[in-house]
């Protein structure tokens, strides 16, 4: 049997046909899964405990208040967040519909020609372009939001490094006069040790302070840029509308054997 050098097919829209044939594929990628997020940083509860009992026994409530800071509110949502940002960050939909777009044309050339698939070939031409400037914000949105998270997790971890550091720097102090059996080097030595912890929970006040004004100005930056990532989000390229011959089935001809 030989093909027939020029001809129309009834209807290219067809599901019947074979899918190189088609100039319609209608199957989507499924949508990939979120991916897990990491589990959140354990919290050094008995070094919490230390510090929150010397800093009530020398009277240093700002201590109590810098630890249910970093407790209660630094870490947040911020495994949420990462899942968004993995999310956003490996979303192929829009790719692997490029990849389909641009496979459909690619089978079509072989079979087709006439103004119909010319039409197809330069409207898919566009969609392509519209799907990558569209991937591109995709992937900055996950970026941003991938940044923002990692300095979360790494102010975190260097805050639960100091409280640490702060209890065990506290541990070997002597703070209850009744614990030394000679009255005068006993008052001494609690004096003492009070000016320590005083100074050791000076210091790590300081540094929780000074770790979270620095995490803030970078997650402020970083927030500005991911505004201009959601303005760039809302010009999200439209696609319009096929042009209607190539809905005109006698515009599709199959193209003579070579």
């Amino acid at each position: 049997m030989t093909r027939p050098r020029h001809g129309s097919i009834s209807d290219p829209t067809d599901p019947g046909l074979p899918p190189s044939l088609n100039p319609f594929p209608n199957d989507p990628p499924e949508p990939p899964k979120p991916p897990s997020a990491r589990p959140p940083i354990p919290y050094p509860t008995e070094a919490d405990q230390k510090i929150r009992e010397v800093a009530e026994k020398v009277g240093f409530p700002d201590a109590l208040q810098v630890l249910d800071k970093v407790k209660n509110y630094l870490f947040g949502d911020a495994d949420k967040v990462e899942t968004l940002a993995q999310a956003w960050a490996e979303n192929i939909v829009i790719s692997e519909a490029r990849g389909t777009i641009s496979q459909a044309t690619h089978s079509l050339q072989g079979y087709w020609s006439g103004p119909a698939f010319d039409q197809f070939s330069a409207y898919n031409s566009d969609v392509i372009s519209a799907l990558d400037a569209d991937q591109a914000t995709v992937a900055g949105l996950g970026n941003a939001l991938a940044n923002c998270v990692t300095i979360v997790y790494d102010t975190y971890g260097a805050a639960l490094r100091f409280i640490g550091e702060t209890a065990a720097s506290l541990a070997g102090l002597i703070l209850d006069l009744a614990a030394i059996p000679v009255p005068v080097v006993g008052e001494v030595t609690v004096v003492n040790s009070i000016d320590d912890a005083k100074s050791i929970l000076t210091d790590f006040i300081r540094n929780v302070t000074n770790l979270l004004a620095d995490a803030l100005h970078l997650i402020g930056q970083y927030k500005s840029a991911s505004i201009s990532f959601i303005s760039m989000g809302a010009n999200f390229k439209v696609v319009s509308l096929p042009p209607e011959q190539i809905g005109t089935t006698g515009s599709w001809h199959v193209k003579p054997y070579s």
